[in-house]
């Protein structure tokens, strides 16, 4: 058993060339009629014109039984290609989750098999956001194998689908052949995080000596099961990280102290090496840098760039679908959005995808049109613009507008804000102090809808279900009025507003994600105006008892015994305590009894 913590014409001459070619294409057609394919719904890359993933039938088997077809065919449910989907068990699966299982079951591998595999967390339907890609190349050997993922707090509850691909060589992407193993496409259900009272306790504090910190991320770094935090911080040039010791007391570790005006940090497996790498972007440098991982969090910086001139954020997605992390740049001073290909051994080829993003701030990668490729979504300062850049499938990318009046754009997010089945976009615009978010009716046309207009100096913005009511809520820091808010989604997508913070002075980034780890999602901050990294836990659900009867029998001791009988329902992998306090009450006169207090 195998457990992980988680995590790439010939041309004959002469008389008989057509003779040749015919036993060329027959050899080609008999190769395809036993292959296996896989069966995931549209927009998933399943058949061959969509250079959908394909084994050759032989060699390693997830489960006991391998089917074989000429081509892939979508399916809703995932199951078009018969009974073949008996490799993989999933244990329960719920937003926000450390170290949900998987079970694979490998056969014919005496000497194992290599594992590449999927979870469309974001719904987009494609497989290359952060954090999708579960395991790379990762050995597993013959049997079941037990394997541990982590599921992202931005992960949308619900339906989604999973590919699992083995075989001998290992390292492959979500599309193309290979010479040998199986391929299986998985409906997958994603429970919302717990239900909760969605108010928050005051800032509990990571650390206070971030000077000037610009920006907040949170991650299992060290694989230990919690939540650690990632900050980097513009006066002191900082990338650290903050090792959560299991009751949320943060021992604070130095990444880098080079990242010269320090304003964003990342995090992703850049090598395929199943532990969490570190990005950041330095705006007095110019650069794009991560930090390997050695496994044992001691990090090695890789400069991805140093020509990003103003190089303000970093982002990391499988942009094209080759099955490693590629990275994404946004940089004001040269206003441009590129992205850097990884060539699968972290050499990394620069692409400028605009170089006409004014003072560009924000860049976001997803699949926005359901084609199966990533697209890219930017928010760029001085010319007030939203807009995103359509791949084509061949990573050339067209420009659409969103809107260009998001008075100093400042930060962009992209979910199924309605749940539709289509991904919209959330802003934050800071000179006109408004969040906003754009509902795509399907075919890309944005309709502007007002969350707030009272975030003054509006900085950061994120979409997660916070109250575990099944939708989008909305999260937010702003700077001029030092606040941490998140917005309640009432299902409609009416928003209201709850303020978390006040004090979280020059309020530049927020982030959400499990940090005690009881099944619900708390709020993190980062706050450059008191160098402050701090989170705020989410108060637990309470429930009132009243009106409660108690009969006292003459002769007794006088104490009296009451049962309350808790039922758990939903996701239960969550340890959970439940305090009874009694309050109070009055005891009502009898013969022999005197009225009063209980």
């Amino acid at each position: 058993m195998i457990c992980a913590s988680w995590r790439r014409r010939w041309y004959i001459d002469g008389s008989s060339t057509c003779r040749q070619d015919l036993g060329f294409e027959l050899l080609e057609q008999r190769t395809l009629l036993a292959a296996d394919f896989g069966d995931a719904p549209a927009p998933y890359p399943t058949t061959l014109a969509e250079d959908g993933a394909r084994h050759e039938a032989t060699g390693p088997m997830l489960g006991p039984t391998r089917d074989t077809e000429s081509d892939g065919a979508h399916s809703e449910a995932a199951d078009a290609d018969g009974g073949d989907e008996d490799g993989v068990a999933f244990g329960p699966i719920r937003v926000g989750q450390l170290d949900a299982t998987v079970t694979v079951n490998v056969q014919n591998a005496p000497a194992g098999a290599k594992l590449d595999a999927w979870i469309d967390f974001d719904g987009d339907g494609s497989w290359g956001g952060p954090g999708e890609q579960l395991f790379d190349d990762l050995l597993v050997e013959l049997g079941e194998n037990i394997l541990l993922f982590d599921v992202p707090s931005w992960a949308l509850a619900g339906e989604t689908y999973g590919r699992f691909r083995l075989s001998t060589a290992g390292s492959l992407g979500i599309v193309g052949a290979a010479t040998d193993g199986e391929v299986e496409d998985y409906q997958i259900v994603i429970a919302s995080p717990a239900k909760t009272t969605g108010q928050f306790t005051s800032a509990r504090t990571i650390t206070t000596n971030a000077e000037q910190t610009e920006s907040v991320f949170a991650i299992d770094l060290d694989g230990d099961g919690d939540i650690d935090v990632l900050s980097a911080s513009e006066s002191d040039d900082t990338i650290a990280w903050y090792e959560n010791g299991g009751d949320q007391a943060f021992t604070e570790h130095t990444i880098s102290t080079s990242a010269d005006g320090a304003g964003r940090v990342f995090a992703a497996d850049v090598d395929g090496d199943g532990d969490i790498d570190v990005l950041s972007a330095s705006a007095l440098d110019d650069k794009i840098a991560w930090y390997e991982n050695d496994g044992d969090q001691a990090f090695t910086e890789h400069a991805i760039s140093l020509a990003a001139d103003g190089a303000v954020d970093v982002f990391a997605a499988d942009m094209d679908g080759d099955g490693d992390v590629d990275v994404l740049s946004a940089s004001r001073l040269d206003d441009t959005i590129a992205w850097f290909e990884n060539d699968g051994n972290q050499a990394f080829t620069r692409h400028v995808i605009t170089d006409m993003a004014i003072w560009a701030d924000d860049v976001f990668s997803v699949d926005i049109d359901s084609d199966g490729d990533m697209d890219v979504l930017i928010a760029s300062r001085s010319n007030n613009t939203i807009a995103w850049y359509e791949n084509d499938g061949e990573e050339n990318f067209a420009e659409h507008v969103i809107t260009d009046s998001a008075e100093g754009a400042e930060s962009v997010f992209a979910a199924d804000i309605d749940r539709d089945g289509d991904i919209d976009v959330l802003t934050a615009s800071n000179r006109d102090s408004t969040i906003a978010w754009f509902e795509n009716d399907g075919n890309q046309a944005f309709d502007e809808h007002i969350i707030s207009l009272d975030a003054l100096g509006a900085e950061s913005v994120i979409a997660v279900d916070l109250d575990g009511d099944d939708d989008l809520d909305v999260l937010s820091a702003s700077q001029r009025d030092h606040t941490v808010a998140w917005y309640e989604n009432d299902g409609q997508q009416g928003f209201n507003e709850h303020t978390i913070t006040v004090s979280a002075a020059i309020a530049s980034s927020v982030f959400a994600a499990d940090v005690d780890g009881d099944g619900d999602l708390d709020v993190l901050s980062a706050s450059g105006g008191d160098n402050t990294v701090a989170w705020y836990e989410h108060i637990a659900q309470q429930y009132e008892f009243s009106d409660l009867l108690y009969t006292a029998i003459e002769g007794d001791t006088n104490t009296i015994f009451h049962s309350v009988q808790v039922v758990r329902s939903g996701f239960l992998d969550v340890a959970t305590s439940v305090d009874v306090v009694l309050i109070g009450g009055t005891v009502t006169v009898g013969e022999d009894i005197g009225a009063g207090p209980v």
